[in-house]
């Protein structure tokens, strides 16, 4: 066993060298404000340990040095949490008994009585001042140390409360413009949906490239909008509709561009490729159209089908940076189903023209086939319904000329053959593919004639036209089927003969009995002769 001694024993450090100690190292904590919380916090309760401990072992159980052990706990909870409070109260308990049973046995030298209660010495008021401004400056420094990492919790706390919540605004205002921007894109696609609705719709050019020009500067607000087409050489595009203010008189002009050369839309169609100007002071490219001065970005978007541009939409604002990604996105696919649509309406107009041609050429064959069926028909076709007669002549009337001449339906009053009636003439065309065979004229007494009357008239004499082409065509058939059976009995005959003399003598003998004339002659000659 270790035995320790009074204060005269020159081995114990002396209570000036513990408080100088502790003095140092609360100025040192005091003035270096960089020395982490937790080392702060144990140097504390490490100086209120040591300080208790020192007292405890020099005056006993009547010093100061509980006390300093149980502010260390104290301290130590405040500082640090429960649990390291609960630890130093144990060790401050175990040292407490510990140093009491070494006092007791005399392990320990234990501390004369007048050297603690002898307040009449100034020694001891110096001893206790101490001893209380090292506990005061310790525990102000724990309230100290400890406030000041409430206040760093609190300031890292409000920083933290300060980001959360501009990061909260700036989110519902990142929410609200793209709320807003997907709004914006919404209605966009709308427009361009609409706008491809009713191009889909229009099959006459000139109409469908106004309406679309029209739709487009209406919805996206542009200084100028544009649809240019190629010329049947592909040497310029033409600008053949477009709205802005001065659209009519570019159009007035036959406004062109060479393709390949001259401008951003000449350049777009001959690359079939859309291009962006965002600034057109720094586009090499851009064309400045006198027309349009005010022009800050332009867009040209081809018009393409089969992979080939036939035009392009071009798009002119009086911004600058006026295009975003979306729009060229929704404008493309404006243009492309526009050039669907011009492709659609061109074909519309070929297949047309392809009928009105065909029809043509069938009303203009029809037409010769009944010229010449009339005039190789032995008779004249003419009848005439008259008192329940029917005659084989028919007068003619103005009003039947007039109906053969316009191809129309004629109908009018005249004055009939007593005084005072009235009848009604009606001169119906008969026509077939729009050729005029015919006309039937009829009389009706009194001064009106019933619609209904009038389309069932109408309707019968379509139905005349189609039975007189069917006629014609089975006569003709007819025609020539008994040609060919008189063609094939007159060869037959006629290789019949063996010699020239023969074969010339049959050929005229059956041609003039099967074709019934009285006259045929058959003859050789010799080139040299004639």
């Amino acid at each position: 066993m270790f035995a320790f001694r009074g204060l005269d024993n020159p081995d114990f450090v002396s209570v000036n060298t513990v408080f100088f100690v502790a003095y140092l190292v609360l100025a040192v904590q005091t003035f270096l404000r960089g020395i982490p919380y937790t080392v702060r916090a144990t140097t504390a309760v490490a100086l209120l340990f040591g300080v208790g401990l020192s007292q405890l072992i020099t005056n006993g159980v009547g010093g100061s040095g509980l006390l300093l052990l149980l502010m260390s706990v104290a301290v130590g909870s405040m500082l640090f949490n429960a649990q390291i409070g609960g630890i130093l109260l144990l060790l401050n308990t175990g040292v407490v008994i510990f140093v009491g049973v070494q006092m007791v046995t005399g392990q320990m030298s234990a501390p004369e009585i007048n050297d603690v209660t002898n307040s009449a010495a100034a020694g001891a008021w110096a001893s206790a001042g101490a001893i209380f401004f090292l506990a005061a400056s310790i525990t102000a420094m724990a309230f100290m140390v400890m406030t000041n990492g409430i206040r760093r919790t609190m300031e890292k706390q409000h920083h933290l409360t300060k980001q959360l919540e501009d990061e909260q605004a700036s989110l519902e205002q990142r929410v609200q413009d793209r709320a807003a921007d997907l709004k914006k894109r919404l209605a966009q696609f709308e427009v361009a949906s609409e706008i491809a609705r009713e191009i889909l719709l229009e099959t006459n050019i000139p109409s469908l490239l106004d309406k679309a020009v029209s739709l487009i500067s209406q919805r996206f607000q542009y200084y100028h909008v544009g649809i240019f087409l190629n010329d049947e050489r592909k040497e310029f595009t033409v600008l053949r509709a477009a709205a802005g203010p001065t659209s009519q008189q570019m159009i007035e002009r036959n406004h062109r561009l060479k393709i390949g050369e001259i401008g951003i839309v000449g350049n777009v169609v001959s690359k079939a490729e859309a291009r962006i100007a965002m600034d057109v002071k720094d586009d090499i490219v851009h064309y400045k159209n006198p027309f349009l001065p005010d022009t800050r970005s332009e867009m040209a978007l081809p018009l393409r089908f089969g992979g080939v541009a036939i035009g392009a939409l071009d798009v002119q604002s009086i911004e600058e940076n006026a295009f975003t990604v979306d729009d060229i996105k929704i404008l493309q696919t404006v243009a492309d189903q526009l050039a669907i649509a011009l492709a659609k309406s061109q074909q519309v107009e070929q297949l047309q023209r392809s009928v009105q041609e065909l029809e043509a050429s069938h009303a203009q064959v029809i037409q010769h086939a009944w010229q010449g069926h009339l005039k190789t028909a032995r008779q004249k076709f003419q009848y005439h319904y008259h008192d329940a007669q029917v005659e084989n002549s028919a007068p003619e009337s103005d009003h039947g000329k007039q109906a053969l001449s316009s191809g129309q339906t004629v109908m009018m009053t005249i004055n009939g053959d007593g005084p005072n009636r009235k009848e009604t003439v009606l001169a119906v065309p008969i026509k077939l593919r729009n050729q005029v065979l015919g006309v039937i004229d009829i009389h009706f007494q009194g001064a009106t004639v019933s619609s209904d009357l009038v389309a069932l008239i109408v309707g019968t004499v379509d139905r005349l036209a189609v039975s007189l082409e069917n006629a014609r065509l089975l006569e003709e058939i007819q025609y020539r089927a008994e040609r060919e059976r008189l063609v094939g009995e007159i060869s037959s005959r006629v290789r019949t003969a063996s010699d020239v003399d023969s074969i010339l003598r049959i050929a005229a003998q059956e041609i003039g009995r099967s074709l019934g004339v009285s006259e045929v002659m058959v003859q050789l000659r010799n080139s040299e002769q004639s």
